[in-house]
């Protein structure tokens, strides 16, 4: 799995507890709405829809959380501990340092290499980028944690590529090939 979704879903932990909250309030004041207290006539077929789709919502993101408990739990201890404190109870990184007794270039290496030990919890699940997209694309609060890291390479290519760029068009260009060529 792309280690941008493994992050976006670490990140986004602490809103499924507050979203599913809402979805439940949401739910209510749809049934209450349904019961005709506020005057107005209404189709209960409307009200059956948006509540199942509220349900089915629901549902989603506490399937997400118990998956992300589960992952953090599959961690080795110290990144266990650096997880729960770091996604689950949204410590800062000078915090998780001094509980762990660590360096704080020590929490942002075992945060970076996270990712890499959930991509094989999901691998074993059987669960891809595919799943996630298929699953969560219409969550746009989860979609806007996606941030792709652009590797190193990527920068260094990119400013090959500008300066390369330049380099040709201040050339002038050739008349024939064999100029071209050195003939």
């Amino acid at each position: 799995m792309d280690y941008s979704f493994i992050r976006a879903i670490l990140q986004g932990f602490e809103q499924l507890e507050i979203l599913a909250d809402l979805s439940d309030r949401r739910v209510m004041d749809i049934a209450i709405k349904s019961s005709g207290i506020d005057g107005q006539p209404r189709t209960i077929n409307n009200d059956i829809k948006l509540i199942t789709e509220l349900t089915n919502y629901k549902i989603n993101l506490i399937n997400l959380k118990v998956l992300v408990l589960d992952m953090v739990a599959s961690l080795p201890y110290k990144d266990r501990l650096t997880a729960r404190y770091r996604y689950v109870e949204g410590k800062k990184v000078n915090a998780i340092a001094k509980l762990l007794g660590l360096s704080i270039r020590s929490v942002f290496r075992i945060l970076e290499n996270i990712p890499k030990v959930c991509n094989e919890y999901f691998e074993i699940l059987g669960l891809d980028d595919r799943w996630f997209l298929k699953t969560y694309s219409n969550e746009k609060w989860l979609m806007k944690l996606i941030k792709p890291k652009k590797k190193r390479n990527d920068c260094a290519e990119n400013q090959r590529v500008k300066i390369t760029d330049a380099v040709i068009e201040s050339r002038p260009n050739p008349k024939s090939a064999s100029i071209l060529i050195g003939i």
